[in-house]
Protein backbone atom coordinates (compact mmCIF):
# COMPACT_ATOMS: atom_id res chain seq x y z
CA UNK A 1 0.00 0.00 0.00
CA UNK A 2 1.44 3.10 -1.19
CA UNK A 3 0.76 6.41 0.41
CA UNK A 4 0.95 9.78 -1.59
CA UNK A 5 3.46 12.61 0.52
CA UNK A 6 0.68 15.08 -0.16
CA UNK A 7 -1.90 13.35 1.80
CA UNK A 8 0.70 12.14 4.64
CA UNK A 9 1.92 15.61 4.89
CA UNK A 10 -1.42 17.12 4.73
CA UNK A 11 -2.32 14.84 7.77
CA UNK A 12 0.91 15.78 10.00
CA UNK A 13 0.06 19.74 8.97
CA UNK A 14 -3.35 19.24 10.29
CA UNK A 15 -2.66 16.93 13.69
CA UNK A 16 0.25 19.54 14.29
CA UNK A 17 -2.27 22.37 13.79
CA UNK A 18 -4.73 20.60 16.50
CA UNK A 19 -2.04 20.20 18.73
CA UNK A 20 -1.02 23.67 18.33
CA UNK A 21 -4.50 24.78 18.88
CA UNK A 22 -4.81 22.97 22.47
CA UNK A 23 -1.19 24.36 22.86
CA UNK A 24 -2.54 27.91 22.32
CA UNK A 25 -5.83 27.49 24.58
CA UNK A 26 -3.53 27.32 27.67
CA UNK A 27 -4.33 30.33 30.54
CA UNK A 28 -1.05 32.83 30.16
CA UNK A 29 1.20 31.90 32.66
CA UNK A 30 1.07 27.94 31.69
CA UNK A 31 3.62 28.59 27.76
CA UNK A 32 6.59 27.71 28.02
CA UNK A 33 8.48 30.30 28.63
CA UNK A 34 8.18 29.85 32.46
CA UNK A 35 5.54 32.95 32.92
CA UNK A 36 3.62 33.19 36.08
CA UNK A 37 0.38 33.28 37.01
CA UNK A 38 0.32 37.34 36.54
CA UNK A 39 2.32 36.68 33.34
CA UNK A 40 0.74 37.99 29.95
CA UNK A 41 0.74 36.18 26.66
CA UNK A 42 2.47 38.07 24.13
CA UNK A 43 2.81 37.12 20.07
CA UNK A 44 6.46 38.01 18.78
CA UNK A 45 5.95 38.18 14.31
CA UNK A 46 8.79 38.05 12.29
CA UNK A 47 7.47 39.16 9.06
CA UNK A 48 10.00 37.36 7.04
CA UNK A 49 7.82 36.13 4.40
CA UNK A 50 10.60 32.89 4.49
CA UNK A 51 8.65 29.53 2.37
CA UNK A 52 8.41 27.41 5.37
CA UNK A 53 5.60 24.31 6.27
CA UNK A 54 3.25 25.71 8.03
CA UNK A 55 3.01 24.99 11.79
CA UNK A 56 7.17 24.17 11.70
CA UNK A 57 9.52 25.21 14.10
CA UNK A 58 11.39 28.17 12.83
CA UNK A 59 13.72 31.16 13.33
CA UNK A 60 13.75 34.76 11.44
CA UNK A 61 15.19 34.44 8.37
CA UNK A 62 17.20 37.09 6.70
CA UNK A 63 17.74 39.95 7.60
CA UNK A 64 16.49 38.69 11.08
CA UNK A 65 18.43 36.08 11.82
CA UNK A 66 19.29 37.48 15.45
CA UNK A 67 15.74 36.57 16.30
CA UNK A 68 15.87 33.38 17.10
CA UNK A 69 15.49 30.33 19.90
CA UNK A 70 17.31 31.39 23.14
CA UNK A 71 17.34 35.30 21.96
CA UNK A 72 16.64 38.15 24.73
CA UNK A 73 13.80 40.18 24.06
CA UNK A 74 13.32 43.32 26.31
CA UNK A 75 10.49 45.53 26.84
CA UNK A 76 11.66 48.68 28.77
CA UNK A 77 9.47 51.85 30.16
CA UNK A 78 10.91 54.22 32.19
CA UNK A 79 12.70 52.46 34.79
CA UNK A 80 10.80 49.12 34.13
CA UNK A 81 12.75 45.95 32.28
CA UNK A 82 11.18 42.88 31.79
CA UNK A 83 13.13 40.34 30.16
CA UNK A 84 12.43 37.19 28.63
CA UNK A 85 14.22 34.20 26.23
CA UNK A 86 12.66 33.32 22.98
CA UNK A 87 11.08 29.97 22.96
CA UNK A 88 10.88 28.22 19.38
CA UNK A 89 9.10 30.08 17.07
CA UNK A 90 6.47 28.70 14.86
CA UNK A 91 5.24 29.45 10.79
CA UNK A 92 2.22 30.56 10.54
CA UNK A 93 0.81 31.67 7.05
CA UNK A 94 0.39 35.36 5.83
CA UNK A 95 -2.26 35.15 3.55
CA UNK A 96 -5.39 33.05 2.25
CA UNK A 97 -4.00 32.33 -1.20
CA UNK A 98 -3.94 28.37 -1.88
CA UNK A 99 -0.82 26.90 -2.49
CA UNK A 100 -2.55 24.01 -3.81
CA UNK A 101 -0.05 20.98 -2.51
CA UNK A 102 3.06 22.99 -1.76
CA UNK A 103 4.61 21.63 0.94
CA UNK A 104 5.99 24.84 1.51
CA UNK A 105 4.13 28.80 1.58
CA UNK A 106 4.84 31.63 2.29
CA UNK A 107 4.74 32.14 6.58
CA UNK A 108 6.19 34.58 9.26
CA UNK A 109 7.52 33.38 12.01
CA UNK A 110 5.44 33.53 15.92
CA UNK A 111 6.90 33.40 19.12
CA UNK A 112 4.39 32.76 21.64
CA UNK A 113 5.55 34.46 25.19
CA UNK A 114 4.68 34.81 28.22
CA UNK A 115 5.80 38.10 29.62
CA UNK A 116 5.12 38.70 33.81
CA UNK A 117 5.00 42.13 34.76
CA UNK A 118 3.46 43.78 32.04
CA UNK A 119 1.54 47.21 32.76
CA UNK A 120 -1.91 48.01 30.70
CA UNK A 121 -1.88 50.43 28.19
CA UNK A 122 1.81 51.20 29.02
CA UNK A 123 4.01 51.56 25.77
CA UNK A 124 7.01 50.05 25.71
CA UNK A 125 10.80 49.66 23.92
CA UNK A 126 11.62 46.88 22.48
CA UNK A 127 14.62 45.38 21.74
CA UNK A 128 16.17 41.83 20.50
CA UNK A 129 19.41 40.49 21.58
CA UNK A 130 20.19 44.56 21.90
CA UNK A 131 18.69 45.60 19.04
CA UNK A 132 16.03 48.30 19.01
CA UNK A 133 13.08 46.48 17.46
CA UNK A 134 10.26 49.77 17.80
CA UNK A 135 7.45 50.32 20.81
CA UNK A 136 4.96 48.20 21.89
CA UNK A 137 1.75 48.91 23.79
CA UNK A 138 0.11 46.52 25.41
CA UNK A 139 -3.57 46.02 26.14
CA UNK A 140 -5.20 43.74 28.71
CA UNK A 141 -7.33 42.60 25.98
CA UNK A 142 -7.14 41.76 21.97
CA UNK A 143 -3.43 43.03 22.21
CA UNK A 144 -1.32 42.81 18.79
CA UNK A 145 1.62 41.34 18.44
CA UNK A 146 4.78 42.66 18.45
CA UNK A 147 6.01 42.56 14.97
CA UNK A 148 9.28 43.08 13.31
CA UNK A 149 9.61 45.02 11.13
CA UNK A 150 6.05 46.85 12.62
CA UNK A 151 2.80 47.14 11.19
CA UNK A 152 1.21 49.87 9.26
CA UNK A 153 -1.54 49.03 11.07
CA UNK A 154 -0.55 47.05 14.44
CA UNK A 155 -4.72 45.49 14.84
CA UNK A 156 -4.25 43.58 11.02
CA UNK A 157 -4.89 40.46 11.84
CA UNK A 158 -3.39 37.40 10.86
CA UNK A 159 -4.97 35.27 7.86
CA UNK A 160 -5.13 32.10 10.78
CA UNK A 161 -7.48 35.19 13.07
CA UNK A 162 -4.18 35.20 15.70
CA UNK A 163 -2.61 38.64 16.54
Amino acid sequence: MTRSLPRIAAVVATAAALAFTGCAAQPAGAGSTGGGPDAATVDLLVRDAQLRVAGDACSGARPYQHIHRGSELVLEHADERLAVELPDGEAVRIDDLDYGAAPRIPTACRFRLDVPGLTADTEYAVTIDGRAAGTYRYLDTDTPPIAVPPLADPNAILETGDR
